[in-house]
Order: C-alpha cells, then sequence, then structure tokens
C-alpha cells in the first residue's frame, strides 16, 4: 500500500493496493503492478489496470519513445468529468533511459486541455505498440474527450410535443456542422419543412442534412423505409437544383410492403368514424409487421430463395385479412416478387452495414445528428395512448434505430413551438377553435399550419407548458429550441396553459390518457409584444415582453431555452 500526494514514491518489486488518492507524485522505473487502483481523485472505476513495466514515453498519445514502453493498460471504464488526467499524472514518471512524454497538458484543476488522441483510438490498450497502430478494445474513451473538447459530438434532434415543432429548421441549421444525420424512426408519414437558399421544401424520409454537399445522410435500421417514396424525394430535389445527397440506408432497415399501405387503407376505411387518423402511409401494418418477424429487411431483397419463401408465407397469412375481413382482392406472390426486384435495384448502390460505419465515425470524433420525427405526446409508450405512433420518437430510441451506444449522445434538443398545434385525433388540453384558431393557423409555421404530408389543417392551441415540461423530461432534454416565436408579434395578449384542472385540483404533472380526457387548461395571461421580431439576431435586442415571455415559459417547462427562431429561414435564429 502506498499513498502518492506530492511526492515520489519508488518500490522495486511491488504493488498499489487501493490506491486512493494522487496529487503531483510519480512512479519510479521498477514500478511493476499496480494493483486494483481503487479511487483516484475523481475518478469512479477503474478496473484491470496491469503491469506498468519499464514506461517509456509517448508524445500527445503517439508512438513510443527509446523503445520502452507502457504496456497492457487494458481497459479505464466509468471515465466522467475529464478525470483521465488524474490517472494520467500518475503515469508522468522518468527513467535515465526513456520518459512518458506529454501524455496531455493537465490542469489542477482536473480538466483535460488539448488533449489531442489520434483518430481510431478509442480504449487506452497494449501500449506496447505505437500509438498509430494501436488496437483498441470496444469503447470510446479518448475518442469522447476529443470529441468533447472540439465540439464533436452525437446530438439528437427531436420533438417535445405532438409533432410538426419545426425539427426540420433546426436540424438543417446544425448540420452545418455536422459530418452526418441519420433518420431513427418512423417513416413518410411526417415531413419536415426547411426553408433554405435552394427554396421551401417539405421532406417525409430524407433528412434534413440532404442539403449540404459535406453530409452522410443515413436511413437506420428503426425507420420504415418506403422505397419508391425515398427515390421520389430524391428525384425532386434534383430537379430543383439541389445537388444529390450522399445517402447511405442501412442493410437492416426493414421495407414498407405496398400491402401495408393498402392494409392501412383499408382499416382506416373499416374503422371510418372511430378511426386514429393514420396517414395512411401504411406505418402501423409495417411495424405490426416487423415485430410480428414477418418483415423484410433490406439485406433479404439480395435472396431470392428467402424472397420466394417468405412471400409464399405472408400472402397467405394477409389474404385471411384481405379477403375475408376487408373483401378486398387477394395478394399475388409472383406480382410482390417482381416489386421486390424493383426495389432492389433502386436501393443497391446505397445499403451499407451502418452500424459499423457509426461506430467508425464516433471513434474518429465525427459530429453526428440524430433527427427525430413526430413528438414525445406520439410515442406508443409515453404519449397519448393510442393516438401515437408505432415506434419510439424519444432521443433514447435514436441509439436503437441508428446502431450506437446511448451513451453516446450527449446532446439533446427539443423541439417545441411558441403555441401549441398538433394533427390527428386525441386529447388536446389547451385547444382553441373558431375564429381564434383560424387565424392563428392562417399566422402560423412558414406559411400556415396544415400538415406537410397530407395537408389536412393543424388543431390550433397556446402553449401548454404542462406538456412541454413532461415532454422534454421523456427526451432527457439539454438544451430547448423555441420556434415560430415571430408568429405571436400580431396578439395584444397570449394566454399560457400553465396547469391542468382535473376534478376539480390543478395539476401541473401530465397524467395518463383516460385522466388527460378530463383536463381543463389553467391560463395565465401575457401581454403581447405587437411587434414584427423578424430579423433580429440578438436576445437582448427583442422586445421586453418577447423576452418576458420567452423567459416565463423557461421557468415553467424548466428546461434552458437556448435557441430562438424567429423566422422560416435557416439564419432566423438567436442564440441565448
Amino acid at each position: 500500500m502506498a499513498v502518492l500526494v506530492q511526492n515520489d514514491v519508488a518500490a522495486q518489486n511491488g504493488a498499489v493496493v487501493y490506491l486512493t488518492f494522487s496529487g503531483y507524485g510519480s512512479l519510479d522505473t521498477q514500478y511493476t503492478m499496480v494493483a486494483y487502483l481503487h479511487v483516484v481523485a475523481e475518478v469512479y472505476t477503474i478496473h484491470q489496470v496491469v503491469f506498468i513495466a519499464d514506461a517509456g514515453g509517448a508524445s500527445c498519445m503517439g508512438s513510443t519513445a527509446d523503445n520502452h514502453v507502457l504496456a497492457d493498460v487494458v481497459i479505464i471504464t466509468d471515465n466522467q468529468h475529464a478525470v483521465l488526467s488524474r490517472i494520467m499524472e500518475v503515469l508522468r514518471f522518468g527513467t535515465q533511459n526513456g520518459i512518458v512524454m506529454h501524455l496531455v497538458p493537465f490542469s489542477h484543476a482536473g480538466t483535460v486541455q488539448n488533449f489531442c488522441p489520434r483518430h481510431n483510438n478509442t480504449v487506452i490498450t497494449d501500449f506496447h505498440v505505437p500509438f498509430d497502430k494501436c488496437k483498441g478494445l470496444d469503447g470510446y474513451i479518448l475518442a469522447d474527450f476529443c470529441g468533447r473538447m472540439r465540439g464533436k459530438m452525437v446530438k439528437a434532434v427531436v420533438g417535445a410535443n405532438w409533432g410538426d415543432e419545426g425539427k426540420g429548421k433546426i436540424t438543417d441549421m446544425l448540420a452545418k456542422e455536422a459530418d452526418i444525420v441519420i433518420r431513427f424512426q418512423g417513416g413518410a408519414n411526417a415531413g419536415h419543412t426547411i426553408v433554405n437558399d435552394y427554396g421551401k421544401f417539405a421532406l417525409h424520409t430524407l433528412q434534413s442534412g440532404v442539403f449540404y454537399s459535406h453530409i452522410t445522410n443515413i436511413i437506420g435500421n428503426g425507420v420504415a423505409l418506403d422505397i419508391p417514396k425515398v427515390f421520389n424525394e430524391v428525384n425532386q430535389l434534383v430537379e430543383r437544383g439541389v445537388p444529390a445527397p450522399h445517402l447511405m440506408i442501412s442493410d437492416r432497415a426493414q421495407v414498407v410492403m405496398p400491402y401495408h399501405i393498402l392494409q392501412d387503407t383499408y382499416e382506416e376505411a373499416r374503422l371510418a368514424g372511430k378511426s386514429y387518423g393514420s396517414t395512411k402511409s401504411g406505418i402501423a401494418p409495417f411495424y405490426s409487421d416487423k415485430f410480428a418477424k414477418i418483415g423484410f429487411q433490406v439485406s433479404e431483397l439480395f435472396d431470392d430463395e428467402v424472397l420466394e419463401e417468405k412471400l409464399q408465407k405472408v400472402c397467405a397469412l394477409k389474404n385471411v385479412l384481405f379477403v375475408n375481413l376487408y373483401h378486398q382482392e387477394p395478394l399475388d406472390p409472383k406480382e410482390l416478387l417482381n416489386t421486390l426486384h424493383e426495389y432492389r435495384d433502386m436501393v443497391a448502390p446505397y445499403v451499407g452495414n451502418v452500424s459499423e460505419f457509426l461506430y467508425q465515425a464516433v471513434k474518429e470524433g465525427k459530429n453526428i445528428l440524430l433527427e427525430g420525427q413526430l413528438g414525445t405526446m406520439k410515442d406508443p409508450d409515453h404519449g397519448i395512448y393510442p393516438m401515437v405512433t408505432s415506434s419510439s420518437t424519444l432521443a433514447a430510441y435514436g441509439a436503437i434505430g441508428a446502431g450506437i451506444p446511448p451513451y453516446e449522445i450527449k446532446k439533446i434538443v427539443a423541439v417545441t413551438k411558441a403555441y401549441s398545434s398538433a394533427v390527428g385525433a386525441g386529447a388536446f388540453v389547451s385547444e382553441i377553435f373558431g375564429d381564434e384558431a383560424d387565424e392563428l393557423r392562417r399566422r402560423g409555421g412558414d406559411g400556415g399550419e396544415f400538415g406537410a404530408t397530407t395537408g389536412r389543417p393543424r388543431r390550433m392551441g397556446w402553449f401548454d407548458a404542462v406538456a412541454s415540461k413532461y415532454g422534454c423530461r421523456l427526451q432527457g432534454t439539454t438544451d430547448v429550441a423555441f420556434t415560430v416565436l415571430d408568429v405571436l408579434g400580431y396578439l395584444d395578449e397570449i394566454p399560457v396553459c400553465i396547469g391542468y384542472e382535473i376534478d376539480g385540483k390543478v395539476t401541473t404533472d401530465f397524467p395518463t390518457t383516460a385522466i388527460l380526457k378530463k383536463a381543463k387548461p389553467v391560463y395565465e395571461i401575457l401581454p403581447g409584444w405587437k411587434s414584427d421580431i423578424r430579423g433580429i439576431k440578438k436576445y437582448e435586442d427583442l422586445p421586453e415582453n418577447c423576452r418576458n415571455y420567452i423567459e416565463f415559459v423557461e421557468r415553467h417547462i424548466g428546461y434552458p431555452i437556448t435557441m430562438v427562431s424567429n423566422g422560416p429561414g435557416r439564419d432566423d435564429i438567436i442564440y441565448r
């Protein structure tokens, strides 16, 4: 046992057991083993730090010096808050024949500055080889440090409410500094509206990064892939002067089949007035088949034997519904096989191993954006069930739907409007009606509040702080993007829903669907600012009442509003 506190400690063939604290000490040359190094300053857990033998030198985590080695440092786990500096400080020791040099410049406060690991080297392991050829174990400690210091990370842009919050604009804006943009769930059932130098666009499956030539745009495994619609979108972009996007499609993504769209349409017609307000894009049948394990992965399109056998089985099942329940013509397996061959030829140039691609991208410190569809209230587990979509709308699902470790998602931007809107059926506590709703709908969005996919007029309401607080919490929000604030400039007074009255009691907690149906809005009225705020670039230049509105909302949702959108354009944004 040894304690190193501003002292040099030498040991010939000994071990340090339960080393509890290191300050500015150093170790001598014959120090052979560090066993069960338990706590070093703020390091929570360090496992299996093994054999420091004849340690030599490395420059900026690079190659060894004088042929001396730092051997078999196996793994450092659960490293938090730049604590690697405390570990490395212990390892900065000298000998007559070699020295470990410049592992990292350290801050005495315990922060890492100018940390410069080489790309593709993520875990401290096998230091017996030059770092340029270092083989890393599965993990990302060094890459994570590099990413944090250079602003490179995985970010998620998701909706805090019912969808249609303005995620497309925020993603398009953030994509300027991104390397990769990923759609990780949903399908062509909802759209993102974007206004940029090329014009105004409504994207459905394509990512909001397609307008930047430097971005790799990925359709992840969690997406409902409607192949004809994807390439129709690509063609429409090119026809309007947008360069063809760099596109990659996961080989594990599943395909929306023609019968999914038919089944969705037939079921909505069967339910009539009790329908769920489906976009008839085949989403619910698609995800039903996926979890029933009768879906078709993109990789299966390239195996005719698998396709033929599977189509026979699926058609036998589907035709029971189509013929007996919907009273429609049966499906033809041969016709479907020909269709899938067409799909195969369309996607073939773009198919890849997305999870492996992203694994390497994370190690290299790439800036990655996860782009969500819809919002918290449409999540099948945490939304207003059953008036929800069929895939998770939460940022946490980004790890699954893209194929990355969940701990890599460092920033979550939850987007919410300065008022509320929704498409489809379901409880909507702060909803307004009549002329009041029509006026807000006409002025709202980037050309009126109408669905990007269906064109249906959106339901309108005042800002709902109860729902938004809940939505931000479920998303794990680090930053709130507050959109379409400029729309409210015509109002003398602006109501904000700050609570729900349920059975005579007021709550600020968002309830389950059955209780939500009984909720009545509790409003607080704020004065409007009665001016056009478009073109303003600095927060302090906004009218006082406008700033008061933002800060009022921020207090009630409990999450920091760091971006304020005051117009439809890419540059109509104010940072706080």
